[in-house]
């Protein structure tokens, strides 16, 4: 099984005259997250992420970093690393009394 996985995170909005900053992840859909701070939106898209993992029956499929730059141009990308047993070992946490 794997043990950690790079999910890609596009950003948008770092420029915008609003301030509000987007953070998604193209390959789980949810897994989103928007507001001021760059870091917080972030760190609550990768929360949604690692529970949207944790609770599913599956683990979606990283896409390959030249992909996601190609669907979303002019877009920052970064990758995030996950630890899958870590999040399944929190989710078994939660769910069995």
């Amino acid at each position: 099984m794997l043990k950690t996985i790079d999910f890609p995170v596009v950003l948008g909005g770092l420029n915008s005259k609003n301030g509000e900053i987007t953070a998604s992840f193209p390959d789980v859909p949810g897994a989103q997250s928007k507001g001021q701070d760059e870091d917080h939106v972030i760190d609550q898209a990768v929360a949604e992420l690692e529970r949207i993992v944790g609770e599913g029956d599956s683990i979606p499929t990283a896409s390959d970093l030249s992909y996601i730059s190609r669907e979303y141009p002019g877009k920052v990308i970064r990758l995030i690393t996950i630890d899958v047993a870590e999040i399944n070992n929190k989710h078994k946490l939660v769910t069995n009394f």
